[in-house]
């Protein structure tokens, strides 16, 4: 888009100007934010260079692509996704002139605009676009009203193909059933944007939106049951990245459903804030492949150690009656180990080759440590490795609360001395009564 033939200094300036506020805490950035724009109020020259910049942007953007791709990540999966970034940091993709992008980078050109688009407030959004002549809006919002549908559309669609994945259903084949939530959904947001978009008099029917609200549940809740099915389904890099991806159309199809209904004044804005702050983000930090890899790395860890301290949970006792029990499991891994040990003592006497002798050595330990776990046992040694993952979600969920992390660290250093004694309770004296 060639912005040559437009004046749009003023607005540059402003930007600037915030800009050098950016570096603030949220509170007082928005307190100057504000005053720059009570400033901004009386300058008319200012109010229809934005006014223009934002019908210039309605009428010749095209946001369908970015409705359905800005923040969202590819079907090509993960490591494909990283040699796409790595291209195009060296040689940028080739966009059409009336691709949003464009609009984009010619108001937010620094790296990091992102960052203080993030700490605007509701109070400061609302009094940006108080700035903005509304008076023609109806005729200049015609065709986003379009775009809006298609990629409401296409975003059903592609939630849809997520769920239907062949990784997905090889895990979850209920999934795949024609009664499948994914393809009411389909249906029903496709009836309901089709029905408005041609009748724009039409009256919001709640009860038919109360019903895609529901179905969006549905499909979100069907993603959720295979983060909990951890155990049966296991978890993978790839997993991790479906579901994300799956994450990232349900919160986008959400968004672009409460811009096409809503009519309040308070949520338009909200909606119209959020949507612009993530397109933002989205662009500028859609090569970034750091930020890609941690992104979901850190997410597959999330699920991990999620899944562990569900685990390690059961080898902490939050009370004298579990500590009891933690004791007797204790008392049992320890004639567990003397077992094992007697067993590997008369596999060394066998005089059995290295590799056989070897081998069952390892059969002996494995058999030894499976049964524990089948039987509930506790080993102090083994305990830490499983402790350690419901210690660091513990600290991440509790920073609301001060006492909760050093409580549960008291839980479970008691818990840790509790299985020490049991197991030696056992091992020392039938130790001695071998050695004796």
């Amino acid at each position: 888009m060639d912005f040559s033939n437009h004046n749009f200094s003023q607005i540059i300036a402003f930007i600037n100007q915030i800009r050098l506020i950016s570096d603030k805490n949220d509170e007082e950035f928005n307190l100057l934010l504000k005053e720059l724009i009570v400033k901004k109020s009386i300058d008319q020259q200012f109010k229809k260079e934005l006014t223009d910049f934002c019908y210039l942007t309605l009428d010749h953007a095209f946001f369908v692509n970015a409705f359905t791709e800005y923040g969202i990540n590819s079907n090509r999966g993960f490591f494909p996704e990283i040699a796409r970034r790595l291209k195009h940091k060296i040689l940028p993709s080739n966009l059409p002139e009336n691709e949003l992008s464009h609009f984009i980078n010619f108001l937010f050109n620094t790296s990091d605009d992102f960052v203080w688009l993030e700490k605007i407030n509701y109070s400061s959004w609302e009094a940006i676009t108080d700035l903005i002549d509304v008076k023609q809006l109806s005729l200049h919002s015609q065709k986003l009203a379009h775009q809006i549908h298609n990629a409401i559309i296409i975003l059903c669609h592609r939630l849809a193909s997520i769920g239907i994945d062949p990784y997905l259903v090889s895990k979850l084949p209920e999934i795949d059933d024609s009664n499948s939530p994914f393809f009411e959904l389909n249906h029903q947001v496709s009836l309901f944007v089709k029905k408005h978009l041609e009748n724009k008099t039409l009256d919001i029917d709640h009860e038919e939106l109360e019903s895609i609200w529901q179905s969006i549940a549905k499909v979100e809740s069907l993603f959720n049951s295979i983060q909990e099915k951890k155990d049966e389904i296991g978890t993978s890099l790839h997993s991790a990245y479906l579901l994300q991806r799956a994450q990232q159309h349900i919160c986008r199809i959400r968004l672009l459903l409460n811009l096409f209904v809503t009519k309040q004044k308070t949520n338009r804005v909200l909606t119209i804030s959020q949507l612009v702050t993530e397109l933002v983000k989205a662009e500028q930090t859609k090569n970034r492949v750091r930020r890609f890899i941690k992104e979901t790395t850190n997410l597959l860890a999330h699920r991990i150690v999620s899944h562990t301290s569900e685990k390690g949970e059961h080898y902490i006792g939050f009370s004298k009656k579990e500590n009891y029990t933690l004791f007797k499991s204790a008392m049992g891994g320890g004639v567990v180990v003397v077992l094992l040990v007697y067993i590997k003592h008369f596999i060394h006497h066998l005089h059995a080759p290295l590799f056989i002798e070897g081998f069952l050595f390892g059969l002996n330990y494995s058999a030894g440590f499976v049964f524990m776990y089948l039987a509930h046992l506790t080993l102090a040694t083994k305990q830490p490795a499983m402790t350690a993952a419901f210690i660091a979600d513990s600290i991440d969920s509790g920073n609301d609360s001060g006492n909760r992390p050093w409580t549960m660290f008291k839980q479970v250093i008691r818990s840790q001395f509790v299985s020490l004694i049991g197991n030696l309770v056992i091992v020392l004296p039938l130790c001695f009564y071998q050695h004796g």
